[in-house]
């Protein structure tokens, strides 16, 4: 248990530091790579966007979360850093 305790809190930590750093307003992916990024420089073994078995009344289903941000035109800048940061 403490050991749950620990890595909560260091994952916790670590997401306030990268809140800090980024602020708001990012593409969901920006945060994600980071997270991941850090939590693996800290030595902490992350997988990504793993399939996940999905129960709901009586119906079981294998389901990937995925996201399909479509290109826009003319976005804003920070959309395009956010696109760039999604592909680290």
């Amino acid at each position: 248990m403490h050991e749950m305790n620990a890595l909560s809190d260091q994952v916790r930590q670590i997401a306030y530091d990268i809140h800090l750093y980024h602020a708001h307003g990012h593409l969901e992916k920006v945060y994600e790579n980071a997270l991941a990024h850090r939590l693996g420089k800290a030595g902490v073994e992350v997988k990504q966007q793993c399939p996940i078995h999905v129960h709901d009344a009586g119906l079981t289903r294998n389901h990937v979360k995925s996201f399909n941000h479509k290109e826009r035109k003319g976005r804003s800048t920070k959309y395009a850093k956010d696109k760039a940061l999604c592909s680290l």
